[in-house]
């Protein structure tokens, strides 16, 4: 692993690796931000499910950001089936982005 890791930063050289995405229309972006959403939903499932209290519920603070979530994403969901997808990709960012501080919230960190 350290030889690897070694040698893939030799080759950098301290260059920053940019990733753009670029979509065939919005239509495609939105499919691919309803993907990204599902990603970090699970990631809260799976995570946090030890750190549920004896009920079996979510810690409160999470679960109010998580309810955020879900009701910005019922909301993109329904712009998209009104064929106004960028409005449906932007709902879907901030769904995404409460998603993310409801993980922290749970006391993981995650970059984002």
């Amino acid at each position: 692993y350290l030889t690897a890791r070694v040698s893939i930063e030799s080759l950098r050289r301290g260059d920053t690796l940019v990733r753009s995405l670029h979509f065939a229309s919005p239509r495609e972006e939105y499919e691919y931000e309803i993907d990204r959403n599902d990603t970090h939903r699970m990631l809260i499932t799976v995570l946090l499910s030890e750190r549920k209290d004896a009920s079996g519920a979510m810690p409160p603070a999470m679960q109010s950001l998580v309810d955020k979530a879900a009701a910005l994403r019922g909301d993109a969901q329904a712009r998209a089936q009104r064929g106004e997808h960028g409005d449906a990709i932007k709902l879907l960012e901030d769904s995404t982005r409460e998603l993310v501080r409801a993980i922290r919230a749970g006391g993981i960190y995650i970059p984002g």
